[in-house]
């Protein structure tokens, strides 16, 4: 009865072992997180990407808040050119807000995704339009920021896909093209990802896993709206 019952438990400690993926692992690591929203992609402010938004004294009182991770929406489309070679601004002070931030969350040992915010308005009939735009931009963005530790760096490939871009085979084909972009200059960085419909969580119901296994897959909820979106005027 022993060797049956240690194949068992050998068994499900090696099931267990597959489950808990490099991506996995790092996901659970999050814990309690803070999105850093109206900042870097508050393409409507006047002084955008204004130097007032976040500063370390901001950050700090997050981490005694018990914080563990930061997410930082970026608005990298507005410093994108929208025809080819897709030129991007590497030298805009964007970047260099971005990089304070970077500074200030490893001085913190805080985790920070990078999140490509607004500005991609995508629907089932132009997305080919914009593939070679978005996968351009996210291979300039891995190449400059590929020394970061994976550890407490990651990737965000789009904040909430538009509802008008509710086609997943080609959502998908759009990740994998910005994917491949990434993977040019590192492989051990994890990349976020999220279904179509704003990043419903329903949509994950026939959503189908990306070849690439180093990947987060995350949703938004927003129920009760009600609640959550109580104030808002266009609501």
């Amino acid at each position: 009865m022993k060797k049956p019952l240690l194949g068992i438990i050998l068994l499900l400690s090696f099931n267990n072992l597959i489950a808990q993926t490099v991506a996995h692992q790092r996901c659970a690591a999050f814990e309690r997180g803070m999105n850093i929203n109206n900042w870097l992609e508050e393409y409507w402010n006047p002084s955008w990407p204004s130097a007032d938004g976040y500063n370390k004294g901001d950050v700090e009182a997050m981490k005694v808040a018990g914080i563990k991770s930061i997410r930082l929406p970026i608005g990298f489309s507005f410093i994108s050119d929208t025809v080819a070679p897709y030129y991007v601004d590497t030298n805009h002070v964007l970047f260099q807000r971005i990089d304070s931030m970077i500074k200030w969350t490893d001085e913190l040992n805080l985790k920070l995704i990078i999140d490509n915010h607004h500005g991609w308005e995508l629907t089932n009939e132009n997305w080919r339009n914009h593939k070679d735009r978005f996968a351009h931009l996210w291979g300039v963005v891995a190449k400059k920021y590929q020394y970061l530790d994976p550890e407490r760096c990651f990737f965000e490939l789009m904040n909430e896909p538009p509802i008008a871009f509710n086609d997943l085979d080609s959502l998908n084909l759009l990740f994998n093209t910005a994917i491949d972009s990434i993977r040019k200059y590192t492989t051990a960085h994890s990349i976020v990802v999220s279904p179509n419909l704003g990043s419903w969580g329903m949509a994950l119901n026939n959503y189908l896993p990306l070849a690439d296994t180093n990947l987060i897959y995350t949703f938004h909820c927003y129920d009760p709206l009600d609640f959550t979106h109580q104030g808002f005027t266009w609501h």
